[in-house]
């Protein structure tokens, strides 16, 4: 089966989580002899590229007003509000998407986050007959950022954006939501009146290389934050718990990027049990989950189901994570990992220190972790994709 593949960016350009799933996907679509093409958002301006990576053909779309997606970090409030309202009715892209299509004629379409491309090309899409899934990974549908943070109220302007939003997405068939918490939450809003929904967790690659389950941590609970370093990510929020636990008993390490970038790493300076690690890869992001003995998810923001989860559990790694958007659909209390109470400083304070007190049960939850990964596997998110109906 031939099967496009859009999201507004591929590999080798990355934001998060999203990218790695789609990498995953298209990695296992190729292995199991189906041709795979991609459309995601390029740098250069008004114009089109073409390349292969191995045997994923990828179309890289030009921009036309403003900036490129992958500079949207750096640009300010005014140009990335004009840029979110082009994102609405992006002429271009979507006559440019339309023309990709019409011209490789693909079997199915599957579509995740498409901001960069334009909102509007759903109505492209649909206009081809071609059967479409659209994945749901976040909120930005109802708050553009994508960011609800916890206590946000969605106030007048937000409803006003989805207004539009909803009127985009409102013939879309077939909806795939990797939690119940996020689909609910389009759906309280009245999104996709007509579509079959599905709740599908995301998948994780096959890994070759076999995990063997934690041992018994020593006097010292070696605890690891991965991912951006950033307000929303309750990063702060762990550090100021991590400076009321006990330094003998508990070593931090974080791992990632972000405007908190400098400020952590000053930090980590003076604090002899807190280690900077700064940017990782693949290779890097296996070898300081191997070295540790839980991973910390201190969300502040309504997350959905991240990667960064599944893959410390491919590690034997379990997870405490805050309790808040999709997350508790995920953890499973003393099982996969421990639930806190999202932005409550005290409670994850205590929560780390009831682990140390239980830490000799960490090995049980690392086998359980190697077990229970086996049903993300990507080889079985791939049949539940193509027999959607």
């Amino acid at each position: 089966m031939k099967i496009c593949i859009i999201n507004n960016l591929f590999y080798p350009d990355q934001k998060g989580g999203v990218e790695i799933l789609v990498k995953t996907i298209a990695d296992a679509l190729i292995e199991q002899k189906h041709q795979v093409m991609v459309i995601c958002a390029g740098r250069k301006k008004e114009q089109t590229t073409v390349e292969n990576i191995g045997k994923i053909k990828i179309y890289r779309l030009g921009w036309d007003k403003y900036f490129a997606f992958q500079d949207i970090e750096q640009q300010n409030f005014l140009k990335r509000f004009l840029y979110r309202l082009h994102q609405l009715n992006n002429q271009y892209s979507a006559s440019t998407i339309q023309a990709i299509l019409k011209k490789e004629k693909p079997q199915l379409i599957l579509t995740h986050n498409v901001l960069g491309l334009g909102y509007n090309i759903i109505k492209s899409i649909q206009k081809t007959k071609i059967k479409h899934i659209l994945t749901l990974h976040d909120v930005q549908l109802i708050v553009p950022s994508g960011q609800l943070i916890l206590g946000q109220k969605i106030n007048f302007i937000l409803k006003t954006y989805a207004w539009f939003t909803k009127n985009l997405f409102k013939n879309c068939q077939n909806i795939i939501s990797p939690s119940e918490t996020l689909l609910k939450f389009y759906l309280q809003y009245n999104f996709f009146p007509h579509a079959q929904t599905q709740i599908i967790p995301n998948p994780v690659q096959t890994l070759e290389k076999k995990f063997s389950p934690k041992k018994n941590p020593g006097s010292e609970l070696k605890i690891l934050y991965l991912g951006q370093l950033e307000k929303h990510k309750g990063i702060l929020d762990l550090i100021r718990a991590f400076k009321l636990l006990d330094p003998e008993k508990f070593f931090l390490t974080i791992a990632g990027q972000g405007e908190l970038s400098a400020q952590i790493k000053n930090t980590s300076a003076i604090i002899d049990n807190l280690n900077f690690y700064g940017e990782y890869g693949t290779e890097q992001r296996i070898e300081l989950l191997n070295q540790h003995d839980l991973m910390v998810v201190p969300s502040l923001c309504f997350e959905n189901a991240p990667m960064v989860i599944l893959e410390a559990w491919q590690s034997g790694v379990p997870v405490l994570a805050s309790n808040f958007g999709g997350l508790p659909e995920l953890v499973q209390e003393n099982k996969n990992g421990w639930l806190f109470s999202a932005g409550n400083i005290q409670n994850l304070k205590q929560k780390l220190e009831q682990i140390y007190q239980t830490k000799n049960n960490i090995p049980k939850m690392s086998e359980y972790c190697l077990e229970n990964i086996k049903k993300f596997d990507v080889q079985n998110y791939i049949q539940s994709i193509l027999h959607t109906p």
